[in-house]
């Protein structure tokens, strides 16, 4: 049937659409005083834990008024859309991250997996760049609460990303060993190099 969704087109006939709202809300905790606890950051590898002994770039002067964040949940940047490396996340560790960005728990009708997977989608292509109104390509948590989604049956979201996290991980360690030869033939490269730029080695 057809999903409504103009990026997205037909969609099996079990599968409806409903406004995001419906199948996540909004969490915001702040943590108004700094105790130690785990600072996450969200990358292009995921929601990860910070090295705080070994930061790039500038440090906070506090890490007061940071939000705390729950494993499960979906962390989302709003803001920036256009500039912005990665903006969703699936929350794997506790900890506290920076109150810019968005948490949201999903209902019990959403698998948070699935739509990690449905918004990494989404990220990937910047299509939610071009549902964002404004000169800063931002989306407040209303707007994005209000673009329609699709949504499975919940069996059908865990299968789907069950079976997104293998295959992804088989890329995955197909482009690290691609990523390990690359390395080797660049060194094998500079050592042929430098034997006969000095001599150690003689063109026959």
């Amino acid at each position: 049937k057809d999903s409504g969704i103009e990026w997205i087109g037909k969609i099996p006939e079990g599968w409806e659409v409903k406004p995001n709202k419906r199948i996540m809300k909004k969490i915001k905790q702040i943590k108004s005083k700094y105790e130690g606890e785990p600072i996450l950051s969200l990358t292009m590898n995921g929601v990860v834990v910070r090295d705080l002994d070994n930061l790039v770039g500038k440090r906070p002067a506090s890490f007061d008024g940071y939000q705390i964040i729950k494993p499960g949940n979906l962390l989302m940047c709003l803001f920036d859309i256009d500039v912005t490396p990665r903006c969703i996340g699936l929350i794997k560790n506790k900890g506290l991250t920076s109150p810019a960005y968005s948490h949201f728990a999903l209902e019990n009708i959403a698998y948070a997996p699935y739509y990690y997977y449905y918004y990494l989608f989404l990220d990937m292509t910047k299509e939610l760049l071009h549902l964002a109104k404004n000169l800063r390509h931002s989306l407040t948590e209303d707007d994005l609460g209000a673009i329609k989604t699709v949504i499975p049956p919940l069996s059908e979201q865990k299968a789907i990303a069950d079976y997104l996290d293998e295959k992804c991980s088989e890329i995955d360690k197909l482009i690290a060993k691609k990523e390990q030869l690359l390395t080797e033939m660049e060194n094998y490269k500079k050592s042929v190099i430098y034997e006969y730029v000095t001599g150690k080695k003689e063109v026959e």
